[in-house]
């Protein structure tokens, strides 16, 4: 629902994912500039520490239990000393989480834009009723003595 950040309400805000800051002043934009296709992108983005994610809710219909998915993404990063990463969560109908957390590969430092995909099965547990995408950024301070390259 809204994966490519598209659409947003009068406010800018992205339609469909919710947002949740962590540490610092992050901000959380759809970004028609900087897009890899499509309309819009998802930036989060920081002048110093912080930590912030984007959200949503998907409902699994109980013949999606035990199936098999194709999971991607493009990002892109800029300057991030954390890194940039996205994570599922399944869920029972109370929103406790079962089961394990599923991990694409994070994106760390500059890159550009970097195709991330994983095969997921989802488990085949009947009390799992949605799966939470969640979207994290973190940005870290760099410690004196050591240096980042891009």
């Amino acid at each position: 629902m809204n994966g490519g950040f598209e659409a947003t309400d009068s406010n800018g805000s992205i339609l469909n994912w919710s947002t949740w800051i962590a540490s610092g002043k992050p901000t959380v934009t759809a970004d028609t500039y900087r897009v890899y296709a499509g309309q819009a992108s998802l930036k989060i983005a920081a002048p110093e520490t912080g930590r912030a994610a984007v959200f949503q809710t998907v409902p699994l219909k109980p013949e999606q239990l035990g199936q098999t998915f194709k999971i991607g993404l493009w990002i892109r990063t800029e300057a991030v000393t954390g890194g940039a990463v996205t994570r599922l969560q399944y869920n029972n109908s109370g929103g406790q989480r079962v089961g394990a957390l599923e991990y694409l590969d994070m994106v760390r430092e500059t890159a550009d834009w970097t195709r991330v995909e994983k095969t997921i099965r989802v488990p085949d547990d009947p009390s799992i009723v949605s799966v939470k995408i969640e979207n994290f950024w973190k940005r870290v301070p760099v410690r004196p003595g050591l240096t980042r390259s891009a």
